[in-house]
């Protein structure tokens, strides 16, 4: 559960990685910004720089011990 965000709402369902930082930011003022992600080709970029970043965070914060 380290390597990606993870997210609850309020039925209890949970979202991961990408999904999770949006539904995360929802809430916000920002939101506009974050929704954007979602389209298709704006989301398929970012979900792969989102992973790239959390596998380096992973491995920086847990790897190095």
């Amino acid at each position: 559960m380290l390597k990606v965000l993870h997210f609850e709402d309020d039925a209890g369902n949970y979202t991961t990685g990408l999904e999770a930082n949006i539904a995360a930011w929802e809430g916000t003022r920002w939101s506009p910004l974050w929704r954007c992600l979602k389209l298709p080709v704006v989301r398929s970029i970012a979900k792969f720089a989102y992973d790239k970043w959390a596998a380096i965070r992973y491995a920086r914060l847990y790897m190095n011990s």
